[in-house]
């Protein structure tokens, strides 16, 4: 009886054995009839891209993202801080593509003006008696174009002439008449100011001088009721040269010793400007378009800034290259709400470029926010001629940034200016993890600094685009 029972606890053993070994060797096949778990429910729920969208409320945080730029904005309500997954900047090159539309329009208004929209003048350029053609007389950024041409021996100094009429000057009172003249080249222009002024000028070209300005003071000894002001660019003392004359700045205003009596300019629009109501395109108008943009960060390098992810990859010549979820072009990117619970976001990114598409699960709560990259999330199509190899993902690349610098429109050039303003950065510091550890404070340098690179804990092979490498320097393991 005994030996049954070993025989038999022998076969059970044996048996055992035999089990545990196709237990372990055992592997599940998964089939398209397996019962899966349903997948998630998403939401879309952005309402307007290029604002800030408040997307949860805790008892210490309220969380912001911005669609156009992949930015999320966390307001901390214990200390009233605001930080950022990135720099939330708008691309320079799109605000410089509308900054030089409205810019073009904010200037053509002041091209090809009717000179009779500034006062009571009178032109002449000859009639059917001098054989003169019809000049051009017109004002364009804020002057008055004169054009001289077909002048010959018989013409006088009045066949091309500009006129301001009914001016009034008063015995007894002290005027100054002042105005600038340029010419495209040298030119001889008389000045006639009633029975007081009459001046044979010389206008110098650009070339030779920046602008010529004039002044005439003069004290009234009758009264000239009506007179006029006159510019004469015909054949002045035998000067036939075809030219254009240029106008600008023209007062006359009456004085008391060295002081201007207030209202006394009878040239009210002299300067040849146009009034705001005369706008189509103001200068607020032209601000609230060409806003600041942010100084030496290219369109590349901004995307990068303001994204949430960015890859790495190598291209076909091995060079380390990024693309962003919030690059300007190449790329498409949505937020989406997941299983309807508003601390469980995702984050769609498809790489179009490059036939990759990653999703980034986005979780707030009161303690902070947390971001997870599921690795069968990651999908990278599959192809035999695939050159693009996927070498990093880095989330967040400016998370808590500050600082940086721009630059803001001229309204004068009507271009940004080179000279950038720099923005309040708020204090940091990078930590060195080496011997004791040392602290990189973050300092406006005057000089400029070699960077530094140490590898504590020996290089990383997996960085390297060979197969195989030897670590040499490193920190020795504990005999």
């Amino acid at each position: 009886m005994s030996l049954i029972k070993t025989i038999g606890f022998k076969i059970a053993i044996l048996a055992l054995i035999v089990g545990s070994f196709y237990a372990v060797r055992a592997v599940y096949v998964p089939t398209n009839r397996d019962t899966h778990l349903p997948p998630d429910t998403v939401t879309e729920f952005i309402e307007e891209p290029t604002e800030m969208q408040l997307l949860k409320e805790t008892d210490n945080f309220r969380y912001y993202f911005r669609d156009s730029r992949d930015t999320l904005a966390i307001y901390d309500k214990r200390n009233g801080y605001t930080w950022m997954t990135g720099t939330d900047l708008e691309f320079s090159k799109d605000i410089k593509d509308e900054c030089d539309d409205i810019a073009d329009e904010y200037e053509d208004q002041y091209l090809n003006l009717d000179p009779l929209l500034f006062g009571d003048f009178t032109f002449f350029n000859g009639d059917e008696t001098t054989g003169l053609t019809e000049s051009s007389y017109k004002v364009s950024n804020e002057k008055l174009y004169l054009e001289v041409k077909d002048l010959e021996d018989g013409h006088t100094e009045d066949s091309v002439s500009f006129t301001v009429n009914d001016l009034k000057l008063i015995i007894g009172r002290t005027y100054r008449l002042s105005f600038k003249l340029d010419a495209l080249a040298d030119k001889n222009v008389r000045v006639i100011l009633g029975n007081v002024v009459d001046e044979l000028l010389l206008v110098v070209s650009p070339e030779d001088a920046e602008y010529n300005e004039y002044t005439y003071e003069f004290t009234m000894v009758e009264n000239l009721t009506s007179t006029t002001l006159e510019f004469l660019v015909g054949n002045v003392n035998n000067d036939l040269v075809e030219t254009t004359v240029y106008i600008e700045d023209i007062s006359l205003v009456e004085l008391i010793g060295e002081d201007v009596v207030v209202d006394s300019e009878q040239l009210v629009r002299g300067n040849f400007d146009l009034l705001e109501s005369e706008l189509t395109v103001t200068e607020e108008d032209l601000l609230d378009v060409c806003v600041p943009i942010e100084a030496k960060l290219n369109t590349t390098f901004t995307g990068f800034a303001n994204s949430l992810l960015t890859i790495e990859y190598y291209d076909v010549a091995k060079s380390v290259k990024r693309l962003s979820s919030a690059s300007r072009v190449d790329v498409k990117s949505e937020l989406v709400m997941v299983n309807n619970d508003d601390s469980h976001y995702r984050l769609d990114i498809d790489f179009r470029k490059l036939d990759i598409e990653i999703s980034v699960h986005i979780y707030l709560d009161d303690d902070g926010i947390e971001f997870e990259v599921r690795d069968d999330e990651v999908y990278i199509e599959e192809k035999e001629d695939r050159t693009d190899i996927l070498a990093g993902i880095i989330l967040a690349p400016f998370l808590g940034a500050s600082g940086g610098a721009y630059e803001e429109f001229d309204v004068n050039e009507l271009d940004y200016a080179d000279d950038p303003t720099f923005k309040y950065r708020v204090p940091g510091y990078t930590l060195v993890p080496d011997g004791s550890g040392t602290l990189i404070r973050f300092n406006d340098n005057d000089v400029k600094l070699d960077y530094y690179k140490g590898d504590v804990y020996g290089s990383d092979p997996s960085l390297n685009l060979s197969y195989y490498d030897v670590a040499n320097d490193y920190v020795p393991f504990k005999q």
